[in-house]
């Protein structure tokens, strides 16, 4: 006999980390980063205050929101 009037059971909810931290590889783009990562380039270069592209260097840590 099923108990109608309980309570739904809680269930855990894995939620995204805010940001995340991100090396910059040989051949990435803040666009390729961006799609990788579920966001898009101008949120990328927001969270990290860049604001030329060019300045995308290899070994860079971005931060990834």
């Amino acid at each position: 006999v099923r108990n109608e009037t309980a309570p739904p059971r809680a269930v855990a909810v894995q939620e995204k980390p805010a940001s995340r931290s991100y090396t910059v590889k040989s051949g990435d783009t803040f666009w390729k980063i961006a799609q990788a990562h579920g966001t898009t380039p101008a949120a990328v270069m927001k969270a990290n205050k860049i604001s030329d592209p060019k300045k995308l260097k290899i070994g860079m840590q971005l931060v990834v929101p």
